[in-house]
């Protein structure tokens, strides 16, 4: 198929010309003929004949028409189809006749103008604006569509379309002859009324991709190595830029004057001394800025030794001491140099330790005491602090040993209890230093606890324990008196006897040869009101223990019933063990003594 602009051939898949551009796509017909209802328009219609061919509707926008008043004439510029010789369609850009579709780049537009236009000058050819075209014969162009679903912008590829001239620039940028001018009348005696249409943009058809060659168009490949150019540039200013910063970083700045130099030394906070041995130190300190690490020091204050510098710049700084005598007192001094050169020091003193002790502790003066039929208290000395244990058990294997006491002393004292009774133990006491040296003693030593002693309210038993009120209030309990002398009396205020001899226990109580770590008094008032009990005894001005037994379950225990028996003291030694009962009233305050100091 040629192309009927200019007899170019045209590709088989393709109606666009290689040549001038011209897309020479023919449209269908509708062999129905649509009439057009008929609108008010501005345009003046000489005849109302119906067009004998119409385009069938189109889904796209259609061209904003040009309305003047009536009776106002309008210029139409005028082609011929160059397939068939039909008149085109200066609005549509289309032939009335065959259809062909008139090139976007030679379509006119419609401009109104007076009725009598002036005579005018031809034009100069005006440049065109090369975006969106294409010069004859290339292939690299931008594919246009023939398809109903695709609208293309009214002007070629976003040029601008020019409404001011009525002279059309076909392809090649030369002025195409300027049509006839006619008076609308004229024009209507030659061509079928067109209905008005409605303000709206002009119409395209669309057809397939034309197909184009591969790779890359000039202008493409032109735009390419700009921005391939702009970034080798950037890559390059960018090495450029970080070596010149490296190269500032890196040497600094040019020196200052005297006037502003760095002339104040670094501050030296705080020397403490850790991890120090029989022969080594470690001193450590810090200062406001970074700066060097040096010790000076000596057993004198003239020092001799020194550290090597440590010529990196902290401001946390440690040095460690080695080689030192041990048990020995140096002087030193650290020294912190600043990137300035200022120099500042800091004086201290430390001491070494002693040769490790390697001598285990001696034990001495093995002892047991407070033997029980359940427990026993075994003491001794050492020559130096050391621990405190005990083995024993009732072979010489031992078997069971008590908890180590971590306390160093020099005095030990270890209470075994849970024995049995009428048993022989052995047992060895074990010491440790603070330097982990451990001793033991050298002999094997025993003890034997007592036999059962019976609960009763006889001599040689034990006596039965006890909770009274006291008056005044709070409780009393005879098992908290374990190890003190426990003297109870029995007595009520209507027994002569008993109001007798209190005065002789008040001396006894007020004696401080018999202080109340080592004897207490308890006296029992039995069947007897409280109060009455209370006022006789605020009378009286008597100051050691009352106790209220009322209702007699004490004295009871203690075989006291009735009204006979008393007044009766039972003397009960540390052990809890009755020793002595009086069941007669003490005459003077020697008689309780000498039964105290049998005890």
């Amino acid at each position: 198929m040629l192309c009927p602009h200019c007899r170019e051939p045209l590709p088989k898949r393709s109606r666009y010309c290689p040549k001038c551009g011209f897309l020479c796509v023919a449209e269908q017909h509708s062999s129905t003929t649509q009439s057009i209802p008929p609108t008010t328009s501005a345009r003046p219609q000489a005849t109302t004949a119906p067009r004998v061919k119409t385009l069938p509707p189109q889904p796209v926008p259609q061209a904003t028409m040009h309305q003047q008043p009536p009776g106002v004439s309008t210029t139409r510029h005028e082609h011929n189809c160059p397939k068939c010789g039909a008149s085109v369609d200066p609005e549509l850009g289309r032939c009335t006749s065959c259809g062909l579709l008139y090139g976007s780049k030679h379509r006119v537009m419609q401009q109104a103008a007076p009725a009598t236009p002036p005579a005018r000058p031809p034009l100069a050819p005006r440049p065109q604006s090369s975006i969106g075209q294409q010069s004859p014969g290339a292939y690299g162009t931008r594919p246009q569509y023939n398809h109903p679903k695709h609208s293309l912008p009214p002007s070629s590829f976003g040029q601008r379309p020019n409404y001011s001239s009525p002279v059309a620039m076909p392809h090649g940028g030369m002025p195409m002859p300027i049509p006839r001018v006619a008076t609308v009348a004229a024009s209507a005696a030659t061509m079928p009324a067109s209905p008005p249409l409605s303000a709206r943009p002009y119409p395209y058809q669309t057809v397939p991709p034309v197909p184009i060659e591969r790779g890359i168009s000039d202008s493409g490949r032109r735009g390419l190595i700009r921005i391939v150019t702009t970034l080798l540039i950037l890559i390059v200013c960018f090495f450029i830029g970080s070596g010149i910063y490296y190269f500032v970083t890196q040497t600094g700045t040019p020196s200052l004057p005297n006037s502003t130099a760095d002339a104040t030394p670094p501050s030296i906070q705080g020397v403490p001394i850790s991890s120090t041995t029989e022969t080594s130190a470690t001193i450590t300190w810090a200062t406001n800025e970074p700066a060097t690490s040096q010790v000076q020091y000596g057993e004198t204050e003239t020092y001799g030794s020194s550290t090597t510098p440590d010529t990196n710049l902290s401001t946390s700084h440690s040095v460690t001491l080695t080689g030192l005598d041990p048990n020995t007192t140096y002087n030193f001094k650290v020294i912190s140099t600043d990137a300035a050169g200022n120099e500042a020091t800091a004086e201290g003193e430390l001491t070494t330790l002693a040769t490790a002790d390697k001598t285990p502790p001696t034990i001495s003066g093995v002892n047991v005491s407070n033997i029980t039929e359940s427990s026993a208290i075994i003491t001794w000395t050492t020559n130096e602090s050391a621990t405190s244990q005990v083995t024993y058990g009732k072979t010489e294997t031992y078997g069971s040993s008590t908890t180590p006491d971590t306390k160093l002393t020099t005095s030990h004292s270890v209470t075994l209890t849970g024995l049995d009774d009428g048993t022989t133990y052995n047992f060895q006491v074990i010491s440790k230093d603070s330097s982990g040296n451990e001793a033991t003693s050298t002999t094997n030593q025993t003890f034997e606890t007592k036999s059962i002693i019976p609960v009763g309210y006889q001599e040689v038993n034990r006596a039965p324990d006890f909770t009274l009120q006291k008056l005044g209030g709070g409780e009393v309990k005879l098992s908290d008196f374990r190890g003190k002398i426990v003297m109870v009396n029995f007595w009520a205020t209507w027994c002569d006897p008993c109001v007798r001899e209190m005065p002789h226990f008040q001396k006894v109580f007020d004696n401080p040869s018999w202080s109340r770590e080592k004897l207490v008094i308890l006296a029992i008032h039995v069947k007897d009101r409280a109060d009455t009990a209370q006022s006789w005894i605020n009378a009286q001005g008597y100051t050691f223990p009352v106790l209220l037994d009322s209702d007699g379950d004490v004295q009871t225990r203690y075989g006291i019933t009735g009204d006979v028996g008393i007044p009766r003291t039972f003397f009960i030694d540390r052990d809890g063990i009755i020793r002595k009962v009086q069941d007669v009233s003490f005459s003077s305050q020697a008689a309780i003594e000498i039964i105290l100091e049998s005890l």
